[in-house]
């Protein structure tokens, strides 16, 4: 079984789901315990049915810190309650366990990030047993440091000391 799965919410948004198929290949390539599914997951009816509750999801999109919602290519947004709800219609079990917010910022600005929203939606949404993550930087999608680590762009370094990091390593909260 594989550990891990890459579900993209914007069905129709070939950067993202490229984005997402270089994160599972240069993931895969490196860790043999904890892998993916060799494929991305779209959105769709049920698309979500088959994931069980000790496997962690990861939600592959463009976002910013602090926003309220995700984001294709072309800047089409997604509010953390609608991907909450998306993410309940399409048969995700309410007792998983870790979603992992795979986009810029995610994970920025605390309690205030897109992850910690989106753990409030799902929340709501009766994923009771939820723990979502989220990454501080600018992620480079799908590459992945020497060691295995996400890489983040290091857009700038004002904007890498505003969140107190040194290098272009991004970190993961957890909220």
């Amino acid at each position: 079984m594989n550990l891990k799965v890459m579900y993209c919410p914007f069905p129709n948004d070939a950067v993202l789901i490229g984005a997402g198929e270089r994160i599972i290949r240069s993931h895969n390539s490196k860790h043999t315990l904890d892998q993916f599914r060799d494929k991305i997951v779209l959105s769709g009816p049920k698309a979500l049915s088959d994931v069980m509750s000790i496997q962690q999801l990861y939600i592959v999109a463009h976002g910013s810190a602090g926003a309220g919602s995700i984001y294709d290519d072309s800047g089409k947004a997604l509010s953390v309650l609608d991907l909450a709800q998306q993410l309940k219609d399409q048969g995700l079990t309410t007792s998983i366990k870790k979603v992992k917010l795979y986009c810029c910022q995610g994970g920025a600005n605390g309690i205030n990030s897109t992850a910690a929203r989106l753990k409030e939606a799902m929340l709501l949404k009766s994923f009771n047993s939820v723990t979502t993550y989220g990454y501080t930087l600018y992620l480079a999608q799908g590459a992945l440091t020497a060691d295995g680590g996400k890489l983040a762009v290091d857009v700038d370094d004002a904007t890498n000391r505003q969140f107190g990091h040194t290098s272009a390593k991004s970190v993961r909260q957890k909220f």
